[in-house]
């Protein structure tokens, strides 16, 4: 069994600065760090690092080529990421000020750079024993989908950034969803409620896709996962542990309970400990 993880690598650089940029306003950050970051990156490494056999397509400019080292320490392996000469490496610029808030502008360059014949090109070492994750941060998502299904893949889907290009995928053939209550409540067309019930939305969702395994994620409350009639719930004061989801089952002797997932729809934790670079302001080297 082999993850294809079909998403996407950026560059975070990460300003402190003691308020959000206003109109007009130049502002000097305290310190800038840069990482490694994107969604397909950081469940790639969190998979990896869970003793998965993962492999990240994407694209990157050559500005990026450390991402690609990051992977490959994680034991995630790289040959199917295209690197461009004519496009940057998707990037976001993050602004974090003293009270701890983010406010984030995302570039998506060499990530909305996937074209149809990289994605024929990934798929022709991939069975209908493997499974694809993808997320929503490059473009030609509907042929990655295509391409996945006609090979026989399983699909796992984080729909993340939530939008209406989400809702444009054949949802129905999509075997595990991977999601917030807010995302899970847009996929429903539900109006947000004043309190909402996690494990209530979690059971429409699975209503509206029987055959789909759920895997909701409720903030402070934890996790749940439904994956026919099983219905197990999760307590954040534990590493998330997916149970009984089969996708992540081995077929041989390491098989177990379950593989630890870090929160396998938000990972940035797993790559942020440490900044690739760090300037301050006092710094005088770049």
């Amino acid at each position: 069994m082999k993850i294809l993880s079909f998403g996407s690598l950026n560059i975070d650089y990460v300003y402190s600065v003691p308020h959000f940029v206003k109109k007009g306003e130049t502002l000097s950050a305290k310190e800038l760090n840069v990482y490694t970051g994107g969604k397909g990156l950081n469940q790639s490494i969190a998979l990896a690092r869970a003793g998965v056999e993962t492999y990240q397509a994407g694209a990157i400019g050559t500005d990026g080529m450390f991402l690609l080292e990051q992977l490959k320490e994680a034991g995630v392996k790289t040959d199917l990421v295209k690197i461009l000469d004519d496009v940057r490496t998707g990037n976001a610029i993050i602004q974090n000020d003293d009270e701890g808030d983010n406010c984030i502008v995302l570039f998506g360059g060499a990530n909305q750079a996937i074209t149809k014949e990289q994605v024929d090109e990934v798929f022709k070492d991939f069975t209908n024993e493997d499974y694809l994750l993808i997320q929503n941060e490059i473009n030609e998502l509907p042929y990655i989908v295509k391409k996945a299904k006609e090979i026989g893949m399983k699909i796992i889907l984080n729909p993340s950034p939530m939008n209406e290009k989400i809702k444009e995928l054949p949802l129905d053939q999509i075997n595990y969803f991977l999601l917030n209550e807010i995302e899970a409540m847009q996929i429903l067309d539900m109006e947000e409620p004043k309190e909402i019930d996690g494990k209530y939305i979690s059971g429409l969702l699975h209503q509206k896709f029987p055959k789909a395994t759920i895997v909701l994620t409720l903030g402070s409350e934890g996790s749940v996962c439904i994956s026919g009639d099983e219905y197990v719930e999760q307590s954040r004061r534990y590493i998330y542990r997916i149970f009984y989801c089969r996708y992540l089952k081995w077929k041989n002797d390491q098989r177990s309970n379950g593989y630890r997932i870090q929160s396998i729809s938000n990972c940035s934790k797993q790559t942020r400990g440490s900044p690739i670079h760090s300037i301050s302001e006092r710094s005088r080297r770049i």
